[in-house]
């Protein structure tokens, strides 16, 4: 007997129709699947909980973070200061979905810390049943998946709920449990790979910073002092005073081997902020970069955008240095390259020319991403509001310059930390890309093993 392939024409019983509406009927047949498929509703059991809010009793509340990335703690309050008083009980290791936000991978597992905690019925609970819990987690965060997800989604734009009836009578590939294991093993394995790398990257930045401890001779004074009375009052002499506030703290560090001096020694000419434009979409080959624009690693982000107006003063050339001065991120700083593009800068951000008969631009760019720089940023920003520091402030910062080269191969040199901490970067840069690259592949592998290719 001929078995007939249907390209065009889909079939389903009339028994499982529970709306009018083609787009449900569609979005439910997984065709390119390698396993059989099931309904959730003989995987999943709802949990209904139901519990009274009382006034004087302490509730936690839970959250869930978006693309499965986990569930939390929300915050602790009492009864009286929760509106819905009708509620439901989670208990550890059920399933948690947020039906307002499940499209955007809004689900997970109860941990035993969050045992007892209260939802509303924006939240559902269930038992898993004939499926490992960690299969039902990587399943429903696929691609595949979240598609189906999407189609299935109605409401406004950021609130789009998810039906009940519609995801549970939804369908799934669902191995055997032993070949469910086998498939999360397999991602897990590789996982465990990529967060080897992570873990590798974490370790040798670290020694970048011992680099500039051990070749500039740093010692740490109050790290060092062991009479107890400097551990509540330090002393400082009035004319080391740069700031008349209760956030004015002299730096405690040494160097055995060179004199700190200050950023203003080694730059050209005066701090300059950037233009104060507003972003648009691209629409020119300048580039109008911004503090947010800039990754904690000195690189720059992917989002290209344009300023309305471009003002030439403010474009950049090779090797000029940008401070963020306000916000979260006072301090960061991007040594401006030209194969970076054509660019100028925003207003948060200050502009420095390096005075290069004295400094090697990129000793300047890895001592401020080194603990050193980092160490003075907490204790001289403004905590007022936003924290801040301003091109003047900027320019007291204190910093050590060995000799930018020398004959004497035993001399502590610029060139010779570049050369260490640059080979460092691109040790920790590989390790971050095969990190991305293997997360990538534990989902491809992942899919692959249930889904066929369209």
């Amino acid at each position: 007997m001929i078995e007939k392939k249907y390209s065009i024409l889909q079939f389903m019983s009339f028994g499982e129709l529970n709306k009018w509406n083609v787009d449900p009927v569609r979005s439910n047949m997984f065709h390119n699947v390698r396993y059989p498929t099931y309904q959730l509703k003989n995987i999943l059991k709802r949990r209904k909980d139901l519990v009274k809010v009382e006034d004087d009793k302490l509730y936690k509340r839970i959250t869930i973070r978006q693309y499965g990335l986990g569930v939390y703690l929300r915050d602790e309050v009492y009864g009286r200061d929760i509106g819905t008083k009708r509620q439901f009980i989670a208990k550890k290791g059920q399933f948690i979905i947020s039906r307002i936000d499940a499209r955007n991978g809004s689900f997970g597992v109860v941990p035993e810390e969050l045992d007892g905690a209260i939802v509303t019925n924006d939240f559902w609970l269930f038992d898993v049943y004939e499926a490992n819990i960690k299969y039902l987690m990587l399943l429903l965060s696929s691609s595949t998946f979240q598609e189906y997800w999407q189609k299935k989604s109605n409401g406004t734009t950021n609130r789009q709920r998810v039906d009940e009836t519609d995801f549970l009578n939804s369908k799934i590939p669902l191995p055997t449990l032993v070949e469910q294991d086998r498939l999360v093993g397999n991602y897990y394995n590789t996982i465990q790979v990529a967060e080897n790398n992570e873990k590798e990257a974490l370790r040798t930045e670290e020694n970048v910073d011992r680099i500039f401890s051990e070749e500039l001779g740093i010692i740490d004074i109050l790290a060092d002092k062991e009479d107890p009375k400097y551990r509540f009052i330090s002393f400082s002499k009035l004319s080391e005073l740069s700031r008349w506030d209760l956030w004015n703290k002299k730096e405690e560090l040494f160097s055995s081997k060179f004199k700190f001096t200050t950023f203003e020694t080694i730059i050209k000419g005066a701090p300059m902020y950037g233009a104060n434009e507003k972003a648009t979409k691209k629409n020119s080959d300048v580039r109008y970069i911004r503090i947010t624009d800039i990754n904690e690693d000195g690189s720059l982000n992917e989002n290209f955008v344009s300023a309305k107006n471009v003002d030439s003063k403010y474009l950049l050339k090779d090797n000029d240095f940008l401070i963020a001065r306000s916000g979260n991120t006072v301090g960061k700083t991007l040594l401006y390259k030209e194969e970076m593009g054509k660019s100028i800068f925003a207003g948060y951000l200050i502009k420095y020319v390096l005075n290069v008969e004295k400094v090697i631009p990129e000793y300047v760019f890895y001592y401020t991403k080194s603990k050193l720089f980092k160490r003075w940023i907490i204790s001289n920003q403004r905590i007022f509001g936003q924290p801040n520091i301003n091109g003047q402030e900027y320019l007291k910062f204190p910093i050590l310059i060995p000799p930018i080269s020398s004959k004497n191969s035993n001399e502590v040199t610029q060139e010779k930390i570049v050369g260490k901490v640059s080979e460092m970067k691109e040790q920790i840069k590989k390790l971050r890309r095969n990190a991305v690259d293997l997360r990538q592949l534990a989902n491809k592998q992942f899919e692959d093993g249930i889904f066929f290719e369209n």
